[in-house]
């Protein structure tokens, strides 16, 4: 939030200045706001390279927000944005680092995963549902799912950024190691355990 109030400051600067600042400032926060009312929308945007093209624009609005601050705290502020861009290359933020979405969807093919088999997912299934839609073959819909009463003889389960297929013969609900999965699978292809949501926030298009 800092550093969009910055680039929006650097930008209300540019715009004050000349015809040239204010078209920096549309190429910097146009697309942005943009992207977050399409993203609003439903379409799926999972990764910050779709806006790379704003880079520089976004860099010259950072550098007129930091010339309108006071001189006396010009070098806190410079260190803080320093830091702060320096953020996501440090080891710290490569501990979590971003799941190998295209390696996750090989192996799901080589487990033998098809679209009417249900992927469980832990934690928060947004971050993977679009990526693995885009890296499964024939790029299938995956909608979050409700459980049925009936059996799924084999399940994929995603924890994290492993995967591995599990053998079953109950239904989900009742099996403990599933218990807090979001499951995910294709309104195009019928599964006898889970019935996928199509409306409302967790549909596919949320």
């Amino acid at each position: 939030m800092a550093a969009l109030l910055l680039v929006a400051a650097g930008a209300a600067r540019l715009g004050r200045a000349s015809a040239a600042g204010r078209l920096i400032a549309a190429l910097a926060l146009g697309p942005l706001a943009e992207a977050a009312a399409v993203w609003a929308g439903g379409v799926r945007i999972f990764a910050l390279r779709n806006l790379i093209g704003i880079a520089p624009f976004v860099a010259v609005a950072i550098v007129a927000g930091l010339a309108a601050v006071p001189r006396r705290a010009t070098v806190v502020v410079g260190v803080a944005t320093a830091l702060f861009l320096l953020l996501p290359f440090t080891p710290l933020s490569r501990a979590r680092g971003t799941p190998p979405y295209d390696a996750m969807a090989r192996e799901l093919v080589a487990e033998g995963w098809t679209p009417s088999e249900p992927v469980a997912v832990f934690g928060n299934f947004f971050p993977y549902r679009a990526p693995l839609e885009w890296y499964l073959p024939h790029q299938p819909v995956l909608d979050a799912s409700r459980l049925l009463k009936g059996v799924c003889r084999t399940v994929f389960v995603i924890r994290g950024h492993d995967v591995d297929r599990l053998r079953l013969r109950r239904p989900l609900e009742s099996d403990p190691q599933l218990r807090g999965a979001t499951f995910l699978s294709s309104p195009a292809d019928r599964s006898p355990c889970v019935r996928p949501i199509t409306s409302g926030r967790r549909a596919a298009l949320a």
